[in-house]
This record gives structure tokens, C-alpha cells and sequence, in this order.
């Protein structure tokens, strides 16, 4: 609900702040105010209700590769075009890249387009981020590595394996799916559970 709630908010600080020639009461400007938020949450529930509830889909080759302990945690974003909604409201897709000591790299996300959680492993930064790419509808192999959230990225502690991962998303329900922000609220779950390890 925030995109919503701060999209509402400025388009009616900027359409009281239009206002302001015609000489209208404080009271007038509080509900333009209102109204626009009003109608930036009615849009973000309308999406909310658009959304889907999926599964967990863990490839075969993370499975065998349970043991194997995580180092690193990275952030990556880009605008989703995986659905009409997310093209509508311009929504941004996250992803998850979980990076081991032996330079394998574990993605993990929440398709917006189906509502399942998927976690994949690839051998490189960029084949990782294509999954990314390709569940948001985007170009793959644009090199869009560098569109990464810096402030939540963060060494893992040395102890804990890909099984923790594993475990945590068996354990998790997968319908977390009510909200605009599906993907991000996902990946922020992920980050906080990795934190509390």
C-alpha cells in the first residue's frame, strides 16, 4: 500500500498547490489532498487484488548443491513488464543473488507474474541476474548488474548453507502476494530471516 499511499499523497499536494490561485479554504485544500490519496490507495488495492498466490519451485541442481555455505547477499532491481498491472503502475521487481564460497550464485525471487517463489543457481553475476531479468520480462544479457541496492547488500555469516535458504521457503508460505510491491516485500522477508541467522 505505500506506492499507493505516497503516489495519492504528492498528486494531491501538487494538485492543491495548483489550487492555489483560486482562493479556496484550507479545508478545500486538506480534502483535494484526501481525495488523491483516497484514490492512489483505491489503485493500489485494485492491483493488490490482481495478484497471485503460487508455489515454491526450487531447481534440482540447488537441491544438490544444499550443503554448499553462502558468503555474500545482493539486492538487484529493474521495472517489471512481466504483467499488465506492473506495467501500469510502473512497479519495480527484486531479486535475491546469494553468492557462495564456491562462487556459485543462488537466486532467489517471487515471479509477480504467477505468484510463485522461485530459487535458481547459475555460475556467474550476469546468468544470475538473467534469471532475474527474464521472470521481470526484460532483455536478458544487457549486463544489468550494476542496478543493485547497495544498502542492503551484506556478508553472510560463514555457517550457514543454501539448506538454511531452502528450508526457510519450504517453511514460509508462498502467498505473501497481497501487495503492489509483491517482489520487493518478498525480498525484504528474505534479507530480514538471512539477517536473524
Amino acid at each position: 500500500m505505500g506506492q499507493g499511499l505516497t503516489g495519492g499523497a504528492m498528486a494531491g499536494a501538487a494538485l492543491s498547490i495548483t489550487a492555489l490561485p483560486l482562493r479556496l479554504t484550507l479545508a478545500d485544500h486538506l480534502g483535494i489532498c484526501g481525495a488523491a490519496t483516497a484514490c492512489g490507495l483505491a489503485l493500489d488495492f485494485a492491483s493488490d487484488c490482481c495478484s497471485k498466490e503460487g508455489r515454491v519451485i526450487i531447481h534440482r541442481d540447488v537441491l544438490l548443491k544444499a550443503q554448499d555455505p553462502l558468503r555474500h547477499l545482493s539486492t538487484f532491481y529493474t521495472t517489471c513488464e512481466s504483467n499488465r498491472m506492473a506495467r501500469l503502475f510502473r512497479q519495480k521487481h527484486e531479486w535475491v543473488v546469494l553468492e557462495s564460497h564456491g562462487q556459485q550464485y543462488y537466486v532467489v525471487q517471487k515471479n509477480p507474474a504467477t505468484g510463485d517463489v522461485l530459487m535458481d543457481v547459475r555460475n556467474s553475476l550476469r546468468a544470475a541476474n538473467d534469471v532475474g531479468l527474464q521472470v521481470a520480462g526484460k532483455p536478458m544479457h544487457t549486463g544489468e548488474i550494476r542496478q543493485h541496492r547497495m544498502e542492503t547488500e551484506f556478508d553472510l555469516p560463514s555457517d550457514l548453507q543454501v539448506a538454511y535458504v531452502i528450508a526457510w521457503l519450504r517453511k514460509e508460505d508462498p502467498r505473501w502476494a497481497f501487495s503492489t510491491e509483491n517482489s520487493r516485500q518478498f525480498t525484504a522477508r528474505v534479507r530480514y530471516a538471512l539477517m536473524d541467522f
